[in-house]
C-alpha cells in the first residue's frame, strides 16, 4: 500500500478517535505509536495499518526463500538477480527494480529499523547447506558471521561462498575447510576461537534441503499475526496491575477510556493545555474545583481539598480507612490492591473508575457552567451510576440499590460467587 494512502487513512483514524472534523482541528493528546499498542502494553490496541502492511509484505521475504518454486518466483529470479543462485532479499540492488518490488523489498520505504528487524526475524535451518551463504545469512546463532566476525569476514577468500562450499564429507561426518588470504594475528585469534565454537554446534545433514525459518512461530512459518507483535516496537506505556485496572469490565467503554487517559495523565487539565500553548485569562490555571493549586491531574483528583472529600466518603461507604495518597497512581493502586482484596480486583477498578469519572464531570460542570455544587449528593450519584452500570454489565444482578447502598462489600462478594457460579454453568453447557 503506498505510504501517501497510509497517511491518509492513519489521519482518519485519528481525527475519529480524537473528535475532529473537517476545519476544526482537535488535539491528539496520545501519540499514534502508543494508540496503536496492545491493551497489554497500554495502549488501545487499534490496528497500526502500517505496521500491519509491512508484515504483510514481510510475508513475501518468507515466500521467496521457502524453497517452493513458483512462476513468480521464477519471473523475478530471471529479472532481477540474473537467473543465477538463490534469491537474497537483504542485499539486493534496488536501484534497477519495480516501484511495487522496490516496495517489498525496502518494506514500505526508508525504514531501515524495520527492514533490520525483520532480517533478524528470519533465520536459516542447515540441511546440506546447497542454499544458505555462509557469510552473510543467518543460520549459526542469531547473528550472521559475517556481523559476529567481522575481522574474519575480511580475511575470509571466498565471501559469496555457499556453506557446502567450505567443507566436505567424510563418511557420515562433515569437516569444515575454510581458505583464508593469510595467517590469523592478535585479535584475529580470539574472534576464530567464537567463530569455532559457533560452527561446532551446526551439524550439516545430507540429502536434507535447507529451510527458510521464522523463528516468531512455532514450526518456522511465517505469519502475519505474530510478525505484526514482533514489529511492535513501543515499550509499555503502563505497568500491567494498571492495563487491567483501565479495562474494567464493569463500567461503560467510554469511562475505561477516560480511566486510560487519566493513568497516562492525557486529560486536558488547565496544566496540561498549558503545556501545548493554550494561554488562559481570568482564573489562570487555579484547581477548577477548589480553586486552589495548580490544576494537574495529582491535585485535581488528590490533593484538592473537594476531591479529597469525596475520595474519603467512598471509602469509608466501603467500611474502610486510609491516608490518601497524593498521586493519582497510587490511589489507582489501593483501590486496585487494598479494596481489591476485599472485594476483588475487578470491583476495585470499578469503584476507582466511577469515582474518577465523576470528579471530572463535577469539575467540568463548574468549569464550564459555573455553577453546581454536587458535593453533598456525589456520593449518591457514585452509588447509583456504580449500581447501574454493573446491573447493565452482569446478567441477573443479585443485589438490590438499598442493599448495595448499606453493604456494599456483601454484594461485592456475593456479585463474585454468582459470576463464578455463571461461568461454571456456561462451561458445563459449551461440554454438552
Amino acid at each position: 500500500m503506498p505510504n501517501s494512502v497510509l497517511a491518509h487513512l492513519i489521519k482518519i483514524q485519528r481525527d475519529f478517535l480524537w473528535g475532529a472534523t473537517e476545519g476544526k482541528r482537535k488535539i491528539a493528546w496520545v501519540k499514534w505509536d502508543a494508540i496503536c499498542c496492545s491493551k497489554a502494553k497500554g495502549g488501545l490496541g487499534v490496528p497500526d495499518l502500517r505496521r500491519r502492511n509491512w508484515a504483510m509484505l514481510g510475508k513475501w521475504w518468507y515466500r521467496l526463500g521457502d524453497g517452493r518454486e513458483g512462476l513468480w518466483k521464477r519471473v523475478v529470479k530471471d529479472k532481477y538477480y540474473d537467473g543465477e543462485g538463490e534469491v537474497s532479499m537483504i542485499d539486493v540492488d534496488t536501484v534497477r527494480v519495480s516501484n511495487i518490488w522496490g516496495d517489498i523489498i525496502c518494506v514500505g520505504g526508508q525504514s531501515m529499523k524495520l527492514k533490520s528487524m525483520l532480517v533478524k526475524g528470519f533465520r536459516w535451518e542447515v540441511g546440506d547447506g546447497c542454499r544458505v551463504s555462509f557469510w552473510r545469512d543467518v543460520w549459526a546463532g542469531n547473528k550472521s558471521l559475517r556481523d559476529l566476525c567481522p575481522r574474519l569476514f575480511q580475511l575470509a577468500e571466498y565471501k559469496e561462498s555457499k556453506v557446502k562450499e567450505n567443507g566436505l564429507w567424510e563418511g557420515a561426518s562433515w569437516k569444515w575447510d575454510l581458505k583464508w588470504r593469510r595467517e590469523r594475528l592478535g585479535r584475529e585469534q580470539d574472534e576464530e576461537k567464537k567463530f569455532w565454537e559457533v560452527l561446532g554446534s551446526v551439524q550439516l545433514r545430507q540429502s536434507v534441503v535447507d529451510t527458510w525459518q521464522w523463528t516468531h512461530e512455532i514450526g518456522g512459518n511465517y505469519t502475519v499475526k505474530t510478525a505484526y507483535d514482533y514489529l511492535e516496537s513501543v515499550d509499555s506505556l503502563l505497568e500491567g496491575h494498571l492495563c487491567k485496572l483501565v479495562w474494567c469490565g464493569l463500567v461503560p467503554s467510554k469511562v475505561s477510556f477516560f480511566g486510560w487517559r487519566l493513568c497516562l495523565d492525557r486529560l486536558p487539565t488547565r496544566w496540561n493545555l498549558q503545556k501545548r500553548g493554550m494561554v488562559f485569562q481570568g482564573d489562570g490555571m487555579e484547581c477548577g474545583l477548589c480553586k486552589e493549586g495548580v490544576e494537574d491531574v495529582n491535585h485535581l483528583f488528590c490533593t484538592c481539598k473537594l476531591a479529597w472529600s469525596v475520595w474519603v466518603k467512598v471509602i469509608r461507604w466501603w467500611g474502610l480507612e486510609v491516608v490518601m495518597p497524593d498521586k493519582v497512581r497510587d490511589v489507582a493502586d489501593f483501590f486496585l490492591w487494598c479494596l481489591g482484596h476485599l472485594v476483588g480486583k475487578e470491583m476495585g477498578a470499578c469503584i476507582f473508575l466511577v469515582v474518577a469519572w465523576y470528579l471530572w464531570y463535577w469539575r467540568n460542570v463548574l468549569v464550564f457552567q459555573k455553577h453546581g455544587d454536587f458535593r453533598e449528593q456525589l456520593l449518591e450519584v457514585i452509588q447509583g451510576k456504580s449500581f447501574f452500570w454493573i446491573r447493565n454489565k452482569v446478567e441477573g444482578c443479585v443485589f438490590s440499590f438499598v442493599q448495595w447502598q448499606n453493604n456494599p462489600v456483601e454484594c461485592a462478594k456475593e456479585l463474585s460467587r454468582y459470576k463464578k457460579s455463571l461461568k461454571i454453568f456456561k462451561q458445563q453447557q459449551g461440554r454438552c
